[in-house]
Order: structure tokens, then sequence, then C-alpha cells
């Protein structure tokens, strides 16, 4: 498990329209709660540097039960921040089993404090600010998803 330190802008890509905007794949997930709850979401997959870099800039809002998930080849120290972010987001790091791992709530918009779990994880999770609150999802939940073991 190699260590890195890779500060990753968050927030929705540019309209389509826009010249050079990265691609990013529509895909389903289910969040599995330690009451068995099953909560689907629709997300946008960042699993390339370019549409890493992108996430969700510039995005002035994210519809109910969507996100975007930043997946890493390998387990790293994923640093976030909010730069040319204009929503609040929950953010969910989650190890390679899809397990969360840290949840770090209502990110202020357009901050460049740096947001990270204690530990290394295999992805990070973004869900509109309040989600998990509203929701009740917790750290030790999980994210099914094809990518996690």
């Amino acid at each position: 498990m190699r260590k890195f330190s890779a500060v990753v802008s968050l927030f929705f890509a540019l309209p389509a329209f826009a010249e050079g905007a990265p691609v990013f794949k529509k895909d389903k997930l289910t969040i599995e709660t330690a009451a068995h709850t099953k909560l689907p979401f629709t997300v946008e997959v960042a699993d390339e540097q370019p549409q890493r870099e992108e996430g969700l800039k510039h995005r002035s809002s994210m519809p109910e039960n969507t996100g975007m998930l930043f997946v890493f080849d390998e387990d790293n120290y994923a640093q976030m921040w909010m730069k040319d972010t204009q929503i609040s987001l929950d953010m969910l790091f989650l190890d390679s089993h899809g397990k969360i791992i840290h949840i770090a709530q209502k990110t202020t918009p357009e901050s460049t404090d740096i947001i990270s779990a204690k530990r290394d994880s295999r992805a990070v999770l973004e869900l509109t600010g309040g989600t998990t609150e509203k929701l009740g999802i917790k750290v030790d939940d999980h994210v099914i998803y094809p990518a996690f073991k």
C-alpha cells in the first residue's frame, strides 16, 4: 500500500457543452446502513485523473439521491477540498471493502481547507451536504459497488 497526498478538486463537472470537460460515467450504488436499510444513489464516477481533478467544480446544485464517487487505483491518503465548488457536500471516505471510515459533513463551499480521513481510503463518495444526517448514514455503514471487494 503506497501512501501519497493528492489534493483532489471536487465538484461536479462543467456543463456538458463545455469544451474539454471530462465525461463522467453514471452508475448506481447502494449504501447499506447498520439498520439494514438500503439507500440507492445514482453517481457520476471519477476514476481517471482528469475526472478527479474536475470533480463537482462549478455546479450550483445536485439532485437528491445523486453524488460523485472518486475511485482510486489503490488505497491512499486522499485529500479533498471545496475550491470552485458552490454547493455544500457530505464526503464519505471509504476503505477497499466499501466501509465508511470517515464522514466530513456539510463542507463549506469554495473553501481551500483540506478535508481527509485519518487513514488511507480507496474512494470518496460526495453527496449533497446534510444527506448523511437526513438518511442516518454513519461511519461503519457500507457502500455496495463493484469497485469494492
